[in-house]
């Protein structure tokens, strides 16, 4: 009994022939989408103060369309600062976000929690007396003389210490958690008191992760 062979034949498909043009660039601007929507959503490693905030979160308060962000660090006075600046478009409403923490270990490190009083209570008194003299010569100018020599505000509610520091147009917030404090400052057209909601509603975010 013999045994004959069966042979089959395959015929190759192309590669390739599935997809079109249109199709193609279809494929493309979706795998853009999703990079652009994970670097919106993505948080860098810790010790990086653009680990604090995603550009979601930057986006979703200052408005406008983000662009990047810059991470830089400095040592100073025995700190370690590190800071992010978020660019968005317009460049006007961009944030800022500086924290600042005690140096590596060494003679010269010192204690933030310490500058943090030195920065806000230590001169309370002399603030008062200036105050209540910049009221007695012009009381109509008060709030204009306060903010030219950046007098700081409480604000309630907000890590254990809060202060809102105006600048001319501008201001920054300064939140303090435990051995380290942050300083936070948003553009735009707001005034004072929008852009300290800008500045609380990112500081709330970023304190949750130091």
């Amino acid at each position: 009994m013999s045994t004959r062979a069966r042979s089959w034949s395959v015929t190759p498909r192309p590669t390739g022939c599935c997809i079109d043009g249109e199709s193609r660039r279809s494929l493309i601007s979706v795998s853009v989408a999703l990079l652009q929507l994970f670097s919106l959503g993505a948080v860098k490693p810790q010790g990086d103060a653009c680990a604090l905030l995603t550009a979601r979160e930057v986006v979703a308060v200052a408005g406008g369309a983000f662009k990047e962000s810059k991470t830089s660090s400095r040592s100073e006075g025995g700190f370690t600062v590190s800071q992010c600046f978020y660019q968005v478009d317009p460049f006007s409403g961009s944030v800022s976000l500086e924290v600042t923490r005690r140096a590596a270990a060494g003679a010269a490190a010192r204690d933030p929690r310490a500058q943090w009083q030195e920065m806000f209570h230590a001169e309370k008194a002399e603030r008062a007396e200036k105050a209540e003299k910049a009221e007695k010569e012009d009381a109509s100018r008060e709030g204009e003389e306060r903010e030219a020599r950046g007098h700081p505000e409480p604000v309630a509610g907000l890590a254990e210490e809060a202060f809102w520091v105006a600048s001319g147009p501008g201001g920054a917030l300064f939140a303090l958690k435990g051995n380290a404090f942050l300083r936070i400052s948003a553009g735009g057209r707001d005034d004072h008191e929008g852009k300290l909601r800008k500045c609380r509603r990112l500081a709330e975010k970023a304190l949750r992760r130091m």
